[in-house]
């Protein structure tokens, strides 16, 4: 069994290694690590996800959970700072038209609408 359990707080968009790290030496199985996901996600709406990992005495690390909270307040977030695959983001990416370029202003331009153009 392990000693300790890493739970990781992340907002939206935020990678798990960048979130941040609490311990805890309560937290063993998944009821327990959900109950206590649902608590922080309740206490705190701008929380995204939640992840927990025992960190065995040997160094190595099991996932328990990683919880997404359903009820994660995204009228703090700009569209702008939502995670690209995120359908709220509503944002589409553009591949530019040959006409955004105008031709003959630099090297760069003329190969991009080079490739736009052979890609047609």
């Amino acid at each position: 069994m392990s000693s300790v359990t890493e739970i990781y707080v992340c907002k939206l968009g935020q990678e798990l290694k960048k979130g941040k790290l609490f311990t805890s030496k309560d937290i063993h199985t998944r009821q327990e690590a959900e109950v206590d996901a649902r608590e922080r996600c309740g206490f705190n709406d701008s929380i995204a996800k939640v992840a927990y990992y025992a960190i065995q005495d040997d160094g190595n690390f099991k996932s328990i959970l990683i919880y997404e909270n359903p009820d994660v307040d995204l009228s703090r977030f700009s569209s702008n700072t939502l995670p690209e695959n995120s359908s709220e983001s509503g944002a589409k990416t553009r591949t530019p038209a040959p006409s955004d370029f105008k031709s003959g202003n630099s090297l760069f331009s003329r190969l991009v609408m080079f490739f736009t153009e052979e890609a047609r």
